[in-house]
């Protein structure tokens, strides 16, 4: 059974920025790329209910992935700051390319000092939430935009799969035909101190932060909502196949004006959803998790399927696998998070395809799921069983990217089926 918290609810919210200085190693990629002017800022948002004398912290970070050594650290100094318990807290990573390295891997080694004042400043953003807690209603709907995410995955006539973000820029592709769906549900969670004053909102959706709209989905919210302090914090939904680039549309902006368009979208529909919720108290909130241990994989079909698997960083990357082995069992933790009777979060570290984020929800009891992805711990891409005879570049077996077992995705998407019927109160 999971931990059960009872009493008055109360809510707060706390940020800071994590940007680091100039010329620092940025990741996302499987080469090093130094960042030579600073041109975005990251931040790392928090907020934390409060039921009774027990709090749970929901963190957000403007981060490519989060290892789970990392979190174990942010964990233990959240944990000594401000008394939440490490299994109460749920620290996402937004998957904006381009944030520094954080773990050792192709796109070069962390810089240690910035790790350490990033843990201080994800546990300050949690402090600063505790800080800022105060009497609160809350309540959950959903929203639909499917203009902005397109699964990634195409395959030809002649029977190769590609992936959009290959292909050659400025035409169209008619005759590719996507290998599998989006998810278009946004979904919020409106938190609202007791005079109905907004204090923020969590939005989860499930598409690759790239360019990084999960950086102004919030500030867009707060201006239409009239509300300038108002804090709206992205948590990633099952994105693994999922990005913006349409291959239907050969004349998509740059990736500045893709950045503004889409948050802007995005904040649209999470605002008019999120005046639609009718908030109100609760006095109960549960949680609970396991940790799956999941084998790594060998080699598959789909490391022999010709084109990008034959280029030369994959060649790099297989022969780092066989120096290395597979002899590896990966620490994989399911969350699952019950707020009030009708809202449930769970989360994993994959990054699960959008097939898998709609079967969670398919069969969760929960009459509104939240389901987080890059949460807490990095396990790398996990795609669908059938991708991996399908080919295509997330199925590619690596060292740091691609690794767990062909069965993982089931394995995930059962445990958090199960963790949430284990929490759900009728």
């Amino acid at each position: 059974m999971g931990e059960s918290l009872k009493g008055t609810l109360q809510a707060g919210v706390g940020k800071c920025n994590i940007t680091p200085p100039a010329y620092y190693l940025a990741a996302g990629g499987f080469e090093e790329d130094l960042i030579r002017e600073i041109k975005e800022e990251f931040w790392v948002q928090a907020m934390v209910l409060s039921v009774g004398d027990e709090k749970l912290a929901i963190v957000s970070c403007d981060l490519t992935l989060i290892s789970n050594e990392l979190i174990d650290e942010m964990r233990s100094l959240i944990l000594e700051w401000t008394g939440i318990p490490r299994e109460a807290t749920i620290i996402s990573a937004t998957h904006v390319h381009g944030a520094p390295v954080t773990f050792p891997s192709c796109a070069g080694e962390p810089d240690e000092a910035y790790l350490k004042l990033l843990v201080r400043k994800v546990a300050t953003a949690v402090l600063t939430a505790c800080q800022n807690l105060r009497p609160a209603k809350l309540g959950a709907s959903s929203g639909y935009e499917d203009s902005v995410a397109f699964n990634r995955r195409l395959r030809f006539p002649d029977g190769t799969v590609r992936m959009n973000f290959s292909l050659t820029k400025n035409r169209a592709y008619p005759e590719a035909t996507p290998l599998g769906p989006i998810d278009p549900e946004l979904s919020v969670l409106r938190v609202d101190d007791v005079s109905g004053r907004p204090i923020g909102a969590l939005i989860n959706y499930a598409c690759h932060n790239i360019p990084n709209f999960a950086s102004l989905i919030g500030t867009y919210m707060g201006r239409i909502l009239d509300c300038p302090d108002f804090m709206g914090i992205f948590l990633p939904g099952a994105c693994g196949n999922v990005n913006y680039i349409n291959h239907l549309e050969p004349n998509q902006g740059t990736s500045a004006q893709e950045l503004f368009r889409i948050s802007r979208i995005l904040a649209c529909e999470a605002a008019r959803t999120h005046q639609r919720i009718v908030t109100s108290t609760i006095d109960d909130v549960e949680y609970t998790k396991i940790i799956l241990e999941i084998p790594e994989r060998g080699f598959t079909k789909a490391d022999e399927v010709p084109g990008k698997a034959q280029e030369e960083v994959f060649i790099k990357e297989r022969k780092k696998v066989r120096e290395k082995g597979i002899d590896t069992i990966h620490q994989v933790e399911v969350m699952a998070t019950r707020l009030g009777n009708s809202i449930g979060i769970v989360s994993n570290p994959g990054q699960l395809f959008a097939e898998h984020g709609l079967e969670i929800k398919s069969k969760s009891p929960f009459e509104k799921t939240f389901v987080l992805c890059l949460t807490n711990g990095n396990c790398g891409y996990v795609p669908t069983r059938e991708s991996f005879d399908e080919g295509g570049y997330e199925p590619l077996r690596t060292s740091h990217s691609s690794f767990l077992s062909v069965d993982a995705g089931e394995r995930i998407v059962d445990t958090s089926v199960a963790l949430l019927k284990e929490i759900y109160r009728d």
